[in-house]
């Protein structure tokens, strides 16, 4: 369940960034194709890093507080 909602919220944000980035970027560069989908896979990168950093536990049976 973790996995589908970390997975569409990124989905989301990256689909947002590529919207908005391709209109400033289409203007100023004729490799602008290329600059987009870098944003988007570095942006998919990032929910990848935030996925397995933040929602990861370990659980630890032997914890001992003296």
């Amino acid at each position: 369940m973790r996995w589908v909602v970390v997975g569409v919220a990124t989905l989301m944000s990256a689909a947002f960034l590529g919207l908005n980035i391709r209109s400033h970027i289409k203007t100023a560069s004729d490799r602008w194709l290329i600059i987009v989908v870098g944003s988007i896979v570095l942006q998919l990168g990032l929910g990848l890093v935030l996925k397995l950093y933040f929602f990861t536990f370990f659980y630890h049976d032997t914890l001992k507080f003296n």
